[in-house]
């Protein structure tokens, strides 16, 4: 897991402090950036193991961000990160293209085992 490349995509500094901090700790290489515009140029930029995303920021959505994403890149997981727990919205992150849908505040433990799984369905076997 070690090296993964996370681009987070939230527009509130405090949850970026918060966020980064956990990553870094479980020495994942962690870029922000704080609307659904900037991370669109990144995308088009680096190549990132997963997305972790806001869904409400300014200038682009994460719903609208993320169907962008879809259109260009079909393969990186994006989580939608949001304090945002209705049932409703879960549903449109997912039929935005979404992969999962994590509620703030999270468990930290509960974030690293849905970045291992992502390591984990993305790394080789060998027989």
């Amino acid at each position: 897991m070690e090296g993964m490349r996370i681009l987070l995509v939230e527009d509130n500094q405090m949850n970026i402090l918060i966020i980064k901090k956990f990553l870094t700790r479980w020495n994942l290489v962690c870029e922000e950036c704080e609307n659904g515009k900037d991370a669109m140029h990144k995308i088009k930029e680096y190549k990132y193991d997963l997305i972790l995303m806001d869904l409400h920021m300014p200038n682009m959505d994460g719903f609208e961000t993320a169907k962008a994403i879809r259109m260009v890149n079909k393969h990186t997981p994006i989580f939608a990160l949001t304090a945002d727990a209705f049932a409703e919205t879960r549903i449109k992150a997912l039929a935005y293209g979404m992969n999962d849908f994590i509620s703030k505040p999270f468990e930290p433990d509960m974030l690293l085992s849905k970045i291992i799984k992502v390591k984990l369905q993305n790394t080789p076997t060998y027989n």
